[in-house]
């Protein structure tokens, strides 16, 4: 995403000066940017790309004014305003500030190293192409959601004036009927040919019956995306195992192994965290419940039946543990960063926080794939605790905390 600076500055100092002292504060921005002067602001083209004011120096609050007042008119647009902390910028940059929220203005200050600001204006082009992937999403609630989320509601019409995605629900009986539609022959082809199931010649043999429904759940699932154009689902799956007697657990850890998200249960928030946090970090997400909670250790386990399989290093099979029928997925994740994330079902709350993942389990009393989680601080576990955004989490490999923050700070 494009990013357009607009040089602010005094016509009292040094433009040499000036010019300088913006390029070191700029020097290590990958993102694509201009510098541009305060006349182009108004130009169709740069009202539409995010904008930062460079508040070169003091002596510029009224030209700031005027280029939001009479250019940059659309107030849903937020304003970033870079202060080089010489020349009097700090203090016009505040009063500035000051100005935008006394006039309902979404804007903030973009100051520190020139490494700090790199990363600032990294993350700002970042989040606006993440925002314009969110109004392309098309997502579906296949069935409801499962009865025990009873505080995981959401809100399609306030999802899709935030940030323009579109939830469709698409009755469970849809799914059923494209199940039996797909023919043994190609859930066998499908196994053959499967890359995942290539180094596992002995479990798949052993699992081959319950592997065939497994993949039928896969396939039907792959056919209702393409009938509904989906960019995400989530699956009331519990619904499947009285049905067809599986679990859609391999279904979802391939999807979302293909970048198509995929959540459990029924649970919308659940699938907008994934959602979100894949547009903006390009990582998949892991959903999975807090299992066990070690608060002098500030350890989380988390575990589910399912993983996505671009994101464990190994796994193999397992039944699926509440119901111990069909095919979990027990997955072995990389030791390392993390990333944890939750938004709630109207955008309204979100918790984001990081920590190292330490350790895989293989307890019996869990569902499968279990991963244990060092995060940061205690204050990160106590709000977890006492503030929680229902049950499942996201689960990110890396550190994310700061975009993810800014990005979810502009939907407020």
């Amino acid at each position: 995403m494009h990013i357009n600076i607009i040089n602010i500055a005094s016509p009292l100092h040094d433009e040499q000066a000036l010019n300088h002292t913006l390029q070191q504060l700029l020097q290590h921005v990958n993102a694509h940017h201009s510098i541009i002067a305060p006349q182009q602001a108004n130009d169709a083209d740069n009202n539409q790309r995010p904008t930062i004011l460079y508040i070169a120096t003091g002596g510029t609050e009224n030209i700031a004014r005027h280029i939001l007042s009479e250019q940059l008119t659309d107030t849903a647009q937020p304003i970033w305003l870079l202060t080089s902390q010489q020349n009097n910028s700090l203090p016009a940059t505040l009063e500035i500030l000051a100005w935008c929220n006394s006039h309902k203005r979404k804007a903030e200050i973009i100051y520190g190293t020139p490494a700090d600001i790199a990363q600032r204006i990294d993350n700002i082009g970042r989040c606006a192409e993440a925002r314009q992937q969110w109004a392309t999403q098309r997502m579906a609630v296949i069935g409801q959601p499962s009865d025990w989320l009873i505080a995981s509601d959401y809100n399609a019409e306030t999802i899709h004036s935030k940030i323009g995605a579109t939830v469709v629900d698409i009755p469970i009986n849809e799914l059923f009927a494209a199940l039996q539609g797909i023919t043994d022959e190609q859930c066998h082809n499908d196994i053959d040919n499967n890359a995942w199931l290539a180094p596992h010649t002995t479990m798949k043999q052993q699992w081959h019956a319950t592997l065939v429904d497994a993949t039928r759940i896969y396939l039907a699932l792959k056919a209702l995306i393409q009938q509904h154009r989906l960019t995400a689902l989530t699956l009331r799956c519990f619904d499947l195992l009285d049905t067809i007697h599986n679990t859609g657990c391999w279904a979802l850890a391939r999807l979302n192994a293909e970048g198509i998200i995929a959540a459990c249960e029924g649970d919308v928030p659940a699938m907008l965290s994934m959602m979100m946090a894949q547009t903006l970090t390009k990582q998949t997400g892991f959903m999975a419940n807090p299992s066990t909670i070690d608060y002098e250790k500030t350890q989380i386990t988390f575990a589910h039946c399912t993983v996505p399989l671009n994101m464990v290093n190994a796994f193999s099979f397992d039944t699926h543990f509440e119901s111990g029928i069909g095919i979990g997925i027990r997955g072995q994740m990389t030791e390392g960063d993390i990333t944890l994330l939750k938004v709630n079902g109207d955008l309204s709350q979100h918790y984001i926080a990081e920590g190292q993942l330490t350790a895989n389990t293989c307890s019996p009393q869990r569902c499968r794939t279990q991963t244990v989680i060092q995060l940061k601080n205690q204050q990160q576990l106590q709000q977890l605790i006492d503030h929680p955004i229902g049950n499942h989490h996201i689960i990110l490999n890396g550190h994310h905390q700061a975009l993810l923050q800014q990005a979810l700070a502009l939907l407020k």
